[in-house]
């Protein structure tokens, strides 16, 4: 298990966000998705700038993994792994 105390401010807030996101669409597992999906809703990422002076269409980007992460299939918000994965504390 990572020691995410070791992660940066930054890092941390990421997962988190992402986290969030996999919870909000009733997500069973934290995928590289989410963390992709978090860091582009954050303002203040480097991997913003990064991708626009790569050329990538941002807006397209964001369009399709919103569909990506649709076809993620959800579980069920009451089961046993749900509350495991995504304690109440969240």
């Amino acid at each position: 298990m990572p020691n995410f105390h070791r992660f940066t401010i930054k890092a941390q807030e990421a997962l988190q966000n992402a986290q969030e996101i996999a919870a909000k669409k009733n997500h069973g597992e934290l995928k590289s998705l989410h963390l992709l999906a978090a860091l582009l809703e954050d303002e203040q990422s480097l991997v913003i700038p990064v991708l626009e002076r790569s050329g990538v269409d941002l807006s397209k980007l964001d369009e399709q993994i919103d569909v990506e992460l649709d076809r993620i299939p959800p579980i069920l918000a009451n089961s046993p792994v749900a509350s495991c994965i995504f304690p109440k504390s969240l």
